[in-house]
């Protein structure tokens, strides 16, 4: 299992469409509301699941409409056609007169790791060669409407039409034990994995059908400020954070979820005892009770944004700085 190019991928079985109703009249539909996936704490077991990647992108549908219009529309419904020229082109070859495919954006890395900053800026700049499609379902296609057929029949008929444009890729599913798939994808430094059920049709919404659980990382971080809340969980809204950088610390910003109503008063008892006037290091927003840096929060997170903020930050539990059993995160190592 790879994300990037060259790499080895166990490829789902293409399954013959079985025979059904004369659907070739179905109307093109509305903007279909995304399948979404449930989130799960491990990977369900057992021969009707299927897994992929979980890619680190913008969830996104192509759409070639009845008059010709081809559309890239996001999860939201909201029209990026002009944002991924590569796609775009590469949509056109597409040897379907109508079709709506289900996949996502993505910008790969030199280890074949999506990159969500990287994605970001291409989005902004309306880069074409960078950003992939990695397609996972196909919901219409001539005049047909596959909503209603398992998911390895959709897989079957999107292998059909999606060619060979390097723009344009298959999210290969894996039938393998999904303990062990997950392993692996954290162990790449992947986001997750999805589990989905191979022969479940397609159903807007969080049905169930489609789990993600995701790989964190963990990581210890110096607590240089606080803000308190009434209606907060112990009277803690959120702790501001800080790493290393060379001789100093920069913020990596706040993590508002992982406490208990005892560790949040536990908490806010330490720090009211380390109180300063002004944050140790540069905060670009957020008013906040500033404290002297001897407190270490231990956070799991799912990334870092190109402006250096942790990403999905969840807390864990505190240690002290000067213990000697800690390693500060060190942005300059």
């Amino acid at each position: 299992m790879r994300s990037g190019p060259g790499g080895d991928v166990s490829r789902s079985r293409v399954v013959a469409r079985t025979p059904g109703p004369d659907l070739v009249d179905d109307p093109f539909p509305a903007p279909i509301p995304p399948c979404l996936a449930k989130s799960a704490v491990r990977p369900p077991s057992g021969s009707d699941w299927v897994y992929e990647v979980k890619w680190d992108g913008y969830r996104l549908f192509i759409e070639r409409h009845p008059d010709g219009r081809l559309v890239l529309r996001t999860r939201g419904g909201f029209d990026w056609t002009d944002r991924f020229p590569g796609i775009l082109a590469a949509a056109g070859n597409i040897p379907a007169e109508t079709f709506i495919m289900d996949g996502e954006a993505v910008v790969l890395n030199d280890q074949g790791v999506s990159d969500f900053s990287a994605l970001q800026s291409a989005a902004r700049r309306r880069s074409s060669g960078v950003v992939l499609f990695y397609g996972f379902d196909l919901l219409y296609c001539d005049g047909t409407d596959l909503r209603h057929l398992p998911l390895v029949e959709r897989r079957a008929a999107l292998v059909e039409i999606i060619g060979d444009d390097p723009h344009l890729r298959m999210s290969e599913t894996v039938e393998a034990d999904g303990a062990a798939f997950l392993a692996a994808a954290c162990e790449m430094k992947l986001e997750g994995i999805i589990a989905k059920r191979a022969r479940a049709p397609y159903r807007s919404g969080r049905g169930g059908e489609w789990l993600k659980i995701k790989c964190f990382q963990t990581a210890s971080f110096l607590v240089i400020g606080y803000k308190s809340s009434r209606s907060s969980l112990g009277g803690l809204a959120r702790l501001y954070l800080a790493a290393r950088e060379g001789d100093g610390l920069r913020y990596v910003g706040t993590v508002g979820t992982g406490f208990s109503e005892r560790s949040a008063a536990a908490i806010l008892q330490r720090l009211r005892t380390l109180k300063r006037s002004e944050a140790v290091a540069q905060v670009d927003s957020g008013k906040a009770t500033w404290v002297r840096p001897e407190t270490v929060a231990e956070v799991s997170f799912l990334g870092v944004t190109g402006g250096g903020k942790l990403r999905h930050a969840s807390f864990k539990r505190l240690q002290e700085a000067d213990s000697g059993e800690v390693e500060i995160a060190d942005l300059s190592a």
